[in-house]
């Protein structure tokens, strides 16, 4: 099972240069790390993800969506409610 740092020193000279790129990364980094390191749930169907429906509640960031009717997979990358979330097309 890979397994990622939960942070990443990125230095401070980018820090100090420009510190919006500076925490954008280090968010980033961290999520991904996070998802790396869990367990993302996974679901198999016919449809695409709801963007807002109830069903989403029962899902996190870094859970994957398989369509197999098109042969797409999405990753939630981010939520906005408990009930509207945005799915990704990573495949």
């Amino acid at each position: 099972m890979p397994f990622l740092p939960p942070t990443i020193n990125l230095g401070t000279e980018l820090k100090n240069e420009n510190p919006t790129l500076y925490n954008q990364l280090n968010d980033s980094y961290s999520i991904t790390a996070r998802i790396v390191n869990g367990k993302p749930n996974k679901n198999v169907t016919n449809t695409t993800p709801p963007a807002d429906s109830a069903q989403n509640a029962s899902w996190e960031i870094g859970d994957i969506w398989v369509d197999q009717s098109t042969d797409s997979a999405y990753m939630m990358t981010s939520r906005q409610t408990n009930t509207a979330a945005t799915w990704t097309l990573i495949t």
